[in-house]
C-alpha cells in the first residue's frame, strides 16, 4: 500500500442510522400533527354545557351535534 491508494472501503453505518432517525422524526410529527388537528376541530364542551345549564336542551343537543366517535 502506497500514499496514493485510496483507503478501503467501510460501510457507513452512521449514514443509514440519520437516515433511520429521520424517517422516525417525520413520522412522529405528523402523527402529532394529525393528532392536534383532531383536537382543534372539536368544539369545547362549555358551550352546549352552557345551554343544559340554562335548561335549553333542543339548543343544547343541536350545538353539540353527535357524529361518529373518534379515537
Amino acid at each position: 500500500m502506497s500514499l496514493t491508494d485510496p483507503p478501503a472501503y467501510k460501510p457507513d453505518r452512521s449514514r443509514a442510522m440519520a437516515f433511520t432517525v429521520a424517517a422516525l422524526a417525520v413520522v412522529a410529527i405528523v402523527r402529532c400533527g394529525t393528532r392536534f388537528a383532531t383536537i382543534r376541530r372539536r368544539k369545547p364542551p362549555s358551550v352546549s354545557s352552557n345551554a343544559l345549564v340554562a335548561g335549553d336542551t333542543t339548543q343544547a343537543y343541536q350545538l353539540w351535534k353527535p357524529g361518529r366517535p373518534t379515537r
